[in-house]
């Protein structure tokens, strides 16, 4: 079924118009754009995984893809409100969400950095 509805995601997302949007912000808001969309990212890594293959086919580099994903793994909600709320306490899962909320920026400029891949050049 996750195997489904990611190959659906090709389908349904269009690349262009999510690398337009993204690309039209400035700086960090970028990062923040693939925070976010990383944390309220449902499901596995079938439909995440895919989502990402499709930010570095559209030409957004690896800043915003390696961005994108370790917010997935690390700030997920799905998992804040499954996992960390029941077993932490709501001011243990908050404080690891907010205290852990800047590492995917660092990751995604740390990648870019040591692969010099800011953007995919290749790209029009």
């Amino acid at each position: 079924m996750a195997l489904g509805i990611a190959s659906l995601l090709w389908v349904l997302l269009d690349p262009e118009k999510l690398k337009k949007t993204i690309q039209k912000r400035k700086g960090w808001v970028k990062l923040v754009y693939a925070t976010i969309l990383g944390a309220v990212t449902p499901g596995g890594p079938s439909s995440s995984f895919s989502i990402l293959n499709m930010f570095l086919n559209s030409g957004l580099g690896y800043l915003i893809g390696i961005t994108y994903i370790t917010a997935w793994s690390m700030l997920g909600v799905q998992r804040i409100l499954i996992w960390d709320i029941p077993l932490l306490g709501t001011e243990q899962a908050g404080l690891r969400f907010i205290s852990g909320f800047w590492l995917p920026a660092f990751a995604g400029i740390f990648a870019a950095w040591i692969f010099g891949k800011y953007e995919d050049e290749k790209q029009p």
